[in-house]
């Protein structure tokens, strides 16, 4: 069954998380999490995002 539709509320932050397949880390080397970062911050930038943790 799938889940319900996200309710989007304009003004009120969203609660996102980053998971691997079966709660595995999405990132083996600190490399790839810089990488990950830089562009999480480019796109949240981009949108008009402000990220908080």
């Amino acid at each position: 069954m799938p889940r319900r539709p996200r309710i989007l509320l304009a003004d009120h932050p969203l609660h996102i998380v980053q998971r691997g397949i079966n709660r595995e880390p999405c990132f083996f080397a600190e490399e790839d999490y810089q990488c990950y970062l830089h562009w999480l911050d480019e796109a949240a930038r981009a949108c008009g995002c402000t990220i908080h943790a």
